[in-house]
């Protein structure tokens, strides 16, 4: 019988058809690509259509913990299948925190832990996404209803961050721990950065904590934010890459790397100790000791035999188990059958006892 113990399951799960890495973006035209922000270059992923293969208006996208790609289209929620390679839809965001409107068009999303955050585009509404149950409750309006919010949006330190577009900036704000209403909105004014052009996507990056990734819509530039200087001035804005062959990106994400120095996922293998009932130690060289026939990986062992008057003819603390059939003073014990009690810890860090008789023949 084999025991299983996982001892570290910190690190993110692989995807199947997805490589590795820290950045992707969603062209217009409903490709996936991933990005390399050291040397500039993307990689074609997959076009993202569904099962019948028609593909959808896919306003934006999040990456979840686990790794699993999300998207959303206006009103409507879709799943990545990554293993058949296409979106399912599972679930409706057709609803609105305005109560003069009963639908509003939603352009932008985040995930927080298994939930997506999502943002509506010219309309302030923010709504939760619960990715249990597939269903989309009003958190509240982070705008009037007039903002242009078709950007991006981030978490850092307890704050969200939401891109602006018309007027071009960033909303910082905070949720309640019910995750049922704002609180502390300001607007930070950026009008000046990329060039003058339009924020797009707002992204963590994973190589520094107190940066965020940023695309601008047209051209498309990938840039960073310093969070520690965003409110004091808007030189804390720098491209990093220009992406010259793309007329336009219409989302963007980024996955939380594999801590280096967080151990993978390990699979230990504890096997059931099996000790022999029957051995002869009359030095033919088969079976001369009585040991263990598997699972022998012990410590803090106890080990004591008895003969059938019930008196200790043998005793170990010090691994492996090995009897070579002589009693504690060295004398060879008579052929008789014996009773063992062994008391240890096996690999996978477990405090057992282990009884059974014993036949010595010569």
């Amino acid at each position: 019988m084999l025991r299983l113990i996982y001892i570290v399951c910190f690190t993110l799960c692989s995807l199947t058809t997805i490589a590795q890495t820290n950045f992707y973006f969603l062209d217009s035209y409903h490709n996936l690509y991933e990005y390399d922000l050291q040397d500039c270059s993307q990689n074609f992923i997959t076009k993202l259509l569904d099962s019948n293969g028609v593909d959808h208006i896919l306003t934006d996208m999040a990456i979840t913990d686990n790794g699993e790609f999300y998207f959303i289209s206006g009103d409507e929620v879709y799943h990545y299948d990554q293993e058949e390679d296409y979106i399912i839809e599972i679930g409706s965001i057709y609803l609105s925190c305005d109560p003069q409107l009963s639908n509003a068009y939603y352009n932008s999303c985040t995930s927080v832990g298994n939930e997506l955050l999502i943002i509506g585009a010219g309309n302030g509404s923010i709504l939760k996404f619960d990715l249990n149950n597939n269903s989309a409750t009003c958190i509240g309006m982070l705008t009037s209803g007039n903002d242009d919010l078709s950007g991006g949006i981030v978490e850092h330190e307890g704050y969200f961050y939401a891109s602006g577009r018309s007027p071009a900036g960033l909303y910082k704000f905070k949720i309640n721990q019910t995750y049922t209403a704002l609180e502390e909105i300001s607007f930070i004014p950026m009008s000046d950065y990329i060039q003058g052009y339009s924020l797009l996507s707002l992204q963590m990056d994973s190589t520094n904590e107190d940066k965020s990734l940023i695309t601008s819509h047209k051209p498309v530039n990938i840039s960073s934010i310093n969070f520690s200087q965003i409110s004091l001035s808007n030189s804390s804005i720098s491209t990093i890459c220009i992406v010259s062959n793309f007329q336009n990106v219409y989302g963007a994400a980024s996955k939380k790397p594999t801590d280096p120095s967080v151990e993978p996922l390990t699979e230990v293998i504890c096997e059931e100790l099996i000790l022999p009932n029957i051995f002869s130690p009359n030095g033919d060289g088969i079976n001369d000791k009585f040991r263990a026939i598997q699972g022998d990986s012990l410590s803090e062992i106890n080990l004591k035999i008895y003969n059938r008057y019930g008196m200790e003819v043998y005793s170990q603390t010090e691994g492996p188990i090995e009897w070579d059939g002589k009693q504690s003073a060295s004398n060879a014990s008579e052929s008789s059958s014996y009773y063992y009690v062994l008391k240890y810890r096996d690999y996978c860090d477990e405090e057992l006892v282990k009884k059974g008789s014993l036949m010595l023949i010569y």
